[in-house]
């Protein structure tokens, strides 16, 4: 479709777009280059200034019309943005899309749906159109045309049923009921919108549209406490847990059935125990057992409470618990998750022999569950922190035959004979976890090697000095060569959807998201798994599933704190691959995924600071605080990896809680008992990945492991069990790797 707007004066266009994708030679248009790097800074005015010495052109007028939109600018946006339109085919849909808006917001409708309507019918297939035919709706309500603006919305909910705008334009539809006549039927839509979408910000609109209509006559009917449980559920689902425990403290209890009461009390009892109020959530579900309720909802209360207890540090009340929910309703749904939660709390009581009593009775008892794997697991594992290797060695080789479960399996039933001393049987199954799992965090664990002094590094270019720009794909190089980064990758993401893509078509795309330096998308772009080897053959897709994204800061960083920038690459890559803008659901933020209050307390002491959060998207300020945060943590740890990079994840206590309750634990044994399965799972990544990097870029360096671990006397050895004789518990061999060093936490 796009091809056949590329005529002959868009000839300089193209020069200019390879003069920006090559990051060798400077473009020959240096203030049209700075003006472009200004748009990727989002530094509009910075842009206008840098364009008022570049001589006429379709691209300056272009990215004239774009600053002048986002600076309010409406008149001049919207010319420069027509004229764009006209001598830049190439983009011209980008260009009518944005002069529409510019029209809208300075109230020329008419104008503004001309341009939509041209777009519309000539860019079947522009990334605009979903906004494009929304905006044209609005155009049609806007000059009071309700009737077609109607239609409009109807229309733009059939073609797009899911998405904030889907939900707009149904509010929107309803709004045009009352601008037809009809205020009742307005209502009644608004009413759904709110209960249907109630953490959608369109629901907040709705309920003001609806205080709207009733000063004006026409109030809403009050919901039901049926809906109100409804509303609070879908909002409990979607993990808003505050706005949940409002809604269902509102729900009237009086004149309710006792089974509709029950529900909601069940559902309160579950919000606060999202919420960490424990204390409260026991109450709760206390209260709900004392009323006897149905048998479902009672033992879901009752194996409830006992979670609840647990948390609240109430461990053997808890245990108590689930076993009571066990023994009085054994053929409940949750009755063999109540044993594995019993076997849990014995595991960090440290009570493992305990533990194993319980998983063994859960699965005799309920042969047939769904848990078995994981029960398995556990039960190897608790005949290995008895001292039971032997067993725990039977138990690990028969869960290698679990797809889930063989990786691991293989590494701790390797371990578990080399406690034996069986060294020869162990290497056999440490080579076979080697052969099928080359990089993978047990691999490194069972070997660590040593440094090669004489070695070079794979790779040593950057993937853009070796993967040639790719052929097609004009729009999004001309995109990229203006600095419109977003508008590039949605250009590229059709690219990737269209299947048809390959080889060097692949590694093409995977270049112009470096020339952005999206590094997570440049890596997907490949749809492929990591090699399974290291050699010049995949050097460059190793280099674009872990780039050295940021080096710059990353070394300078690295060499302020002494931390190998290995380690801190590989904490970028798990916390944000490599996107300056990630946001975690908790408001982490940039790279480093750091707090905006922990990063105020770094920066002046106080939490006080504003703007913060807009900072840590800077990648040399995220990097910065985040290096010196992992600097605190090693220094607190005593240089201890492990540790601060557990820390990292899930904060100190927990940390040090794991540390005085898992005592005399290798650091292999340590990290596989992690209670958070996040933290574990983390600390397995990072090392892995830092492992990756030093063997790529630094493979003369020494391994991580070899960082100094917190110094601690050799932990007792467990007593021999019948089956484990005096000389199981034999230290690791020499070629282990130091991850498995015993330790100790602080005092």
């Amino acid at each position: 479709m796009y091809t056949r707007l590329l005529i002959a004066p868009l000839a300089c266009l193209v020069l200019a777009v390879s003069a920006f994708a090559q990051p060798m030679a400077p473009a020959p248009d240096a203030p049209l280059r700075n003006a472009a790097l200004r748009m990727k800074d989002k530094d509009y005015r910075g842009v206008r200034d840098e364009l008022r010495t570049v001589p006429p052109s379709p691209e300056r007028t272009f990215l004239d019309g774009v600053a002048a939109r986002r600076l309010e600018q409406w008149p001049e946006a919207s010319e420069l943005l027509g004229a764009a339109a006209q001598d830049l085919p190439l983009l011209a849909d980008y260009a009518l899309f944005w002069q529409a808006e510019a029209l809208m917001a300075a109230a020329r409708y008419d104008e503004a749906g001309e341009a939509l309507q041209r777009l519309v019918g000539t860019w079947p297939e522009s990334p605009t159109l979903r906004k494009a035919r929304m905006l044209l709706a609005d155009a049609l309500f806007a000059r009071k045309e309700y009737r077609q603006a109607l239609a409009s919305y109807i229309r733009f909910i059939e073609l797009y049923p899911s998405g904030t705008d889907s939900v707009t334009a149904t509010l929107k539809a309803a709004l045009c009921r009352e601008g037809l006549d009809d205020p009742r039927r307005a209502v009644q839509e608004l009413r759904a919108i709110w209960l249907a979408y109630p953490a959608s910000p369109v629901a907040e609109t709705a309920e003001q549209e609806l205080k709207r209509l009733e000063a004006l006559g026409f109030p809403a009917v009050p919901p039901t406490p049926d809906e109100l449980l409804k509303r609070g559920t879908t909002l409990y689902n979607l993990g808003k847990y505050e706005r949940a425990l409002a809604v269902f403290s509102a729900i009237p209890s009086k004149e309710q059935p006792a089974a509709f009461n029950d529900r909601v009390a069940l559902k309160t009892g579950e919000t606060l125990l999202k919420l960490r109020r424990y204390k409260d959530a026991a109450r709760t579900f206390s209260g709900l057992i004392e009323r006897e309720p149905k048998r479902e909802i009672a033992d879901e209360a009752r194996f409830l409470l006992a979670r609840a207890q647990d948390k609240a540090g109430n461990d053997d009340e808890a245990f108590l618990g689930f076993l009571k929910l066990t023994e009085s309703a054994p053929s409940s749904e949750f009755a063999d998750n109540a044993l594995l939660e019993a076997a849990f709390v014995r595991k960090f009581q440290g009570r493992y022999a305990d533990q194993l009593a319980v998983l063994e009775k859960l699965l005799t008892t309920y042969p047939g569950t769904k848990l078995k794997p994981r029960a398995l697991w556990e039960a190897a594992w608790a005949r290995y922190n008895t001292g039971d290797y032997r067993s725990a060695a039977e138990s690990f080789r028969l869960l290698t035959a679990s797809a889930d479960y063989r990786e691991r399996a293989l590494y701790w039933h390797g371990r578990s004979l080399q406690r034996m001393g069986e060294e020869a049987v162990a290497r056999q199954s440490l080579a076979m976890l080697a052969e099928e799992f080359p990089f993978s965090f047990y691999t490194f664990t069972a070997t660590a090697p040593a440094p090669q002094e004489e070695a070079m590094p794979l790779i040593v270019h950057d993937p853009r000095q070796i993967i040639a720009p790719p052929a097609g794909h004009e729009r999004a190089r001309a995109l990229i060569a203006m600095g419109l980064h977003d508008q590039a990758r949605s250009e590229l993401s059709i690219a990737r959807k269209n299947g048809s893509l390959r080889g060097k078509g692949l590694l093409g795309i995977a270049r112009l998201y470096l020339e952005m330096d999206d590094y997570s998308s440049a890596a997907a772009a490949l749809r492929g798994e990591q090699p399974r080897r290291m050699d010049g053959d995949t050097a460059t897709t190793w280099g674009l599933l872990y780039p050295r994204g940021f080096s710059e800061s990353v070394a300078a960083e690295a060499n302020r704190h002494t931390i190998p920038e290995e380690l801190i690459f590989g904490l970028i890559k798990a916390e944000s691959g490599f996107s300056p803008v990630a946001l975690s659901p908790v408001g982490a933020v940039g790279l480093m995924q750091l707090m905006p209050s922990t990063a105020k307390g770094m920066v002046n002491g106080s939490s006080t600071s504003t703007g913060i959060s807009l900072r840590l998207t800077d990648p040399a300020f995220n990097v910065g605080l985040g290096v010196r945060h992992l600097k605190d943590l090693l220094k607190q740890y005593n240089g201890n990896v492990v540790s601060a990079v557990a820390a990292y994840n899930a904060g100190s206590r927990p940390v040090d809680r794991w540390r005085r309750s898992l005592a005399g634990l290798r650091e292999d044994e340590f990290i596989e008992n992690i209670p958070y399965y996040e933290t574990r799972e983390y600390v397995k990544k990072v090392l892995t990945f830092a492992e990756i990097y030093r063997r790529l870029y630094r493979p003369a360096a020494p391994a991580l492991a070899l960082l100094p671990p917190v110094s601690a006397p050799e932990p007792p050895q467990p007593a021999p069990t019948n089956n484990a004789p005096p000389t199981a518990a034999l230290a690791s061999p020499p070629e282990a790797s130091a991850l498995t060093a015993p330790v100790r936490q602080q005092p």
